[in-house]
């Protein structure tokens, strides 16, 4: 008669087989964000959301940079990050970004002329701009911030269009195909 192996048990490795399910990244966390996800393609759309999902973040989805813009001005304290998509009909995602950024200034400007016609009397000169430029006189966005970060997204990753992304606002600037590790990093790079 043959004698049974003796049962060990043994801690699984690191090695992954092809069977397996896709392993997770060490826990990175990321804020609770709520973003405004503008990207035309529907495919792109539900992929974004997916992943956002994945992340805990929640969001809304509109197809063009004029709906972004109609969006923002309407609800645009409700979001932390916007992820704009370059390249739409309608209006684009620079056209768009220029739009809110022009939105965002005369926002700061009402606010700053609220201040000063209030009582209060800085000390100094700059004392009013510092509090003009960080934004505390009129911090209208869930993260505090005066102005939300937009960050760009896109096939083309020339440097002449990161530079045409930022000159027209852009917070930050991603290429196509984004994963859910360049999502994650991408609002870690926020900072917020």
């Amino acid at each position: 008669t043959s004698t049974p192996a003796p049962t060990t048990t043994s801690t699984p490795t690191s090695t992954s087989t092809p069977a397996e399910p896709e392993k997770r990244p060490p826990t990175q966390t990321v804020p609770k964000l709520h973003i405004l996800v503008v990207e035309d393609n529907t495919v792109n759309q539900q992929v974004m959301i997916r992943m956002l999902k994945r992340l805990s973040l929640t969001s809304q989805v509109v197809s063009n940079g004029l709906l972004a813009v109609e969006e923002f001005e309407r609800n645009g304290s409700a979001y932390d990050v916007i992820l704009m998509d370059v390249q739409m009909p309608i209006m684009d995602g620079i056209q768009a970004t220029i739009r809110i950024r022009q939105m965002e200034t005369e926002q700061m400007d009402q606010g700053s002329n609220e201040a000063n016609d209030s009582t209060f009397t800085p000390v100094s000169p700059s004392a009013s701009v510092s509090a003009h430029v960080s934004g505390s006189a009129s911090s209208t966005f869930r993260s505090g911030r005066s102005r939300i970060p937009i960050v760009a997204l896109t096939a083309h990753a020339t440097p002449m269009d990161q530079d045409r992304c930022r000159e027209a606002g852009m917070t930050d600037f991603a290429t196509k195909p984004i994963d859910i590790a360049k999502l994650r990093n991408i609002f870690n790079n926020l900072e917020l």
